[in-house]
């Protein structure tokens, strides 16, 4: 806002300018004279959702309390399932339960153990939903029956841990609480047709002739089976006729109904026995391949191949059973895992590596490569092994530069790529092919000529704000999007109470319940004397002490093209003084700042007087102080002249920018300085 009075008769006029809100947001996009009356051009380490511009607290370094750390280690990933928070260190893991009596404490996962230096991804999957034998009809694979009469063992709930090189871990999960004991998944090998025997149609067959009367046989196995199963084993008595009466003791695995057992005397005859399967447990139709990203999707879990270029897929309702091509039967097809295992029915968008996997609002697969990005959907028209086929749609050429890098932002979505920001709108996606936008318009400059490293990027949503971490060419920092007000407002610089800086964050994790919300950060620090990076584990927004908070301003003019003006004041007034608090102004005329130090940057220190309450107290009464609000006054006459004038300003202890106001006072030459300057 520009008010213009005349003093003097007239003769000398000044500009009175006023700022009343910040809640416009970050614009570089313009210049700074065209910014809208809220808008500011650059900020660091500030809030803006209620119109005035906040400081932010430093980040809490709570690796030592971790314990178990090296001094440099190799911190590979942070996630949060629930209340739960797993750090994943050197192939180790540690968790910690929010809902916890001592919330400090994190436990040791026992006997975890993966590559000490990949990349580590996590999915949590519930238990399965269709616990019936899946059964081909067609000799095609082209349709699928469930044998209701055949149930099969249900998978657990669980979170599952991938590295791209070995087995994935499971880590079992029964609501508030989680197995201290992760264990391997089971493997295509593994997954088995049959079960555990449980009963057979005759304890007391008739043997083909009479076996060594009057004995007693501990647990001894069958001789041969009709089919698959091993290591049942039964215990035997032996009447005077030498009829043998048989005892189940372990129930082995792989049986079928109706399989049969030969068992052979082992007294002194040769004579044999046969027992028939009648029922049995089935057994654990679990397998999980080897693979890096996944994701859960219509009741399955989808997961990328090592190599990153194929995408694998589980049964429907059964996310830890990868045997999707069955048998008439309901066995495997083939024996070897790249006949019959995950990779049989697998799905590829193209030859490019996967670099995202995710879910859309829309029913539809996230698929980001390196060429490209596609919404993949599932067509249940046309089925194979009773699965639904896949289809895909070309979305655009940018792509989310690693899995952590993806957002939802209300509705729509936004991912870092290689060059910068960009952000979709799926369901419009899905009606106009390619139009997704580089919603990082407005701070694009920060962007020019940076190229983003995969290793040191990620994305997440928190308290209504959307933070990217990414590098600029300010360095590596958070840009910071208020998914409320849609505007970026702020570029956060992370240091801790000491004021030392932590480094790029790798990803991120988050913990919001009824009575909890905590952000964590994996950060890569510079590398240490010894060639490590000084990784750290870190609470964001929850040190002691408040981060330095900057903004530069719009810039002030008449925007008449002709006047030059001279800044004669500028006033800053603040509210939430509850500490002392040191406030620098630096004034830029024409975009250049001043050189002469007084004239072009000046420090004031706000003293905090809080008064007080008073007793008895009553329900109206609020904390007030009548220094809570101050007002500085920077006296800037003896700087240059110019067309426009902003300022840069910067602050400590978290107190709210409220109002700028600035005075400037016409001294506008005849001719121009410039254009005198340049008279030949």
């Amino acid at each position: 806002m520009m008010q213009l009075r005349w003093l003097a008769a007239g003769t000398i006029t000044v500009a009175d300018y006023s700022q009343q809100s910040f809640v416009g947001g970050m614009n570089m996009s313009v210049d700074d004279t065209r910014l809208g009356e809220d808008e500011y051009k650059f900020a660091k380490n500030v809030r803006n959702r209620f119109g005035t511009l906040e400081g932010i607290k430093n980040v809490n370094d709570i690796s030592t309390s971790i314990g178990a750390f090296t001094s440099n280690p190799p911190i590979q990933a942070i996630y949060s399932i629930g209340e739960f928070v797993f750090l994943f260190f050197k192939g180790s893991c540690k968790f910690r339960y929010i809902g916890a009596p001592d919330e400090t404490t994190w436990a040791v996962l026992v006997g975890f153990s993966m590559d000490k230096a990949a990349e580590i991804f996590v999915q949590a999957v519930p238990a399965s939903t269709q616990n019936f034998l899946r059964k081909d009809t067609n000799v095609a694979g082209a349709s699928l029956e469930l044998a209701t009469d055949t149930i099969v063992q249900r998978t657990v709930a669980a979170i599952i841990v991938q590295d791209g090189i070995n087995s994935p871990r499971i880590i079992e999960i029964t609501g508030d609480k989680v197995s201290l004991y992760p264990r391997e998944a089971k493997t295509y090998a593994e997954w088995v047709y049959g079960g555990t025997i449980t009963s057979v149609s005759d304890l007391t067959p008739t043997p083909s002739t009479a076996w060594e009367a009057g004995q007693t046989h501990s647990a001894f196995a069958a001789t041969s089976t009709s089919g698959y199963g091993v290591s049942a084993t039964f215990s035997a008595t032996t009447d005077g006729s030498g009829n043998p009466t048989f005892t189940l003791v372990s129930g082995g695995l792989d049986y079928r109904k109706n399989d049969t057992l030969t068992f052979t005397d082992p007294g002194s005859t040769s004579n044999t026995a046969i027992l028939t399967v009648v029922n049995r447990e089935s057994a654990a139709r679990e397998y999980v391949p080897i693979g890096r990203q996944m994701a859960f999707f219509n009741n399955k879990l989808f997961v990328v191949s090592p190599d990153r270029t194929e995408i694998y897929h589980s049964a429907s309702g059964r996310p830890m059973d990868f045997v999707v091509a069955v048998t008439k039967d309901g066995d495997k097809i083939n024996s070897d895992e790249t006949i019959g295992g995950a990779p049989a029915t697998s799905y590829t968008v193209g030859y490019n590596a996967i670099t995202a996997l995710s879910v859309l609002n829309n029913e539809a697969l996230f698929v980001s490569t390196v060429g490209g990005s596609y919404g993949v959907t599932i067509d249940y028209s046309t089925t194979v092994f009773g699965e639904g086929s896949f289809a895909k749609q070309h979305l655009f050429t940018a792509n989310s530069i690693n899995q952590h890098s993806f957002v939802d932002l209300l509705g729509d979505f936004a991912f870092i790529d290689p060059e910068g920001l960009r952000s979709f709108n799926a369901v419009m996606q899905s009606k106009n092919e390619g139009r997704n936008s580089v919603f990082s318009l407005k701070v694009a400059q920060l962007f020019r000529g940076v190229i983003q490293e995969s290793g040191k990027c990620a994305a997440i949503v928190f308290d209504d704000y959307a933070l990217f971490a990414c590098k600029t060419i300010f360095g590596h920092g958070i840009l910071v999007f208020d998914t409320l007000t849609k505007q970026f407002v702020s570029f956060d610089q992370l240091t801790d109470d000491s004021n030392s800086n932590i480094g790029p964050v790798i990803n991120f994790a988050k913990v919001e319940t009824n009575t909890k919300r905590e952000l964590f950060a994996i950060t890569h620090g510079t590398t240490t004397s010894s060639g490590d990076p000084a990784y750290k584990c870190v609470k964001l927004y929850e040190g002691s002490n408040f981060a330095t908070a900057y903004v530069e301003t719009k810039a002030f003019c008449t925007n008449d093209t002709r006047v030059e003006q001279k800044p004669q004041e500028l006033r800053l007034l603040f509210n939430k003084v509850q500490f002392a608090s040191s406030v620098t102004a630096t004034q830029r005329v024409n975009d250049e700042t001043t050189p002469d130090t007084s004239a072009g940057s000046q420090s004031k220190t706000l003293a905090a007087q809080a008064t007080p309450i008073t007793f008895p107290v009553t329900l109206s009464t609020v904390w007030s102080g009548p220094k809570q609000i101050q007002n500085l006054l920077y006296n800037f006459q003896g700087g240059q002249q110019g067309w426009k004038v902003s300022y840069a300003l910067k602050w400590t202890n978290g107190i709210k920018l409220s109002n700028i106001q600035l005075q400037t006072q016409d001294f506008t030459p005849m001719n121009p300085m410039l254009s005198q300057a340049y008279v030949s």
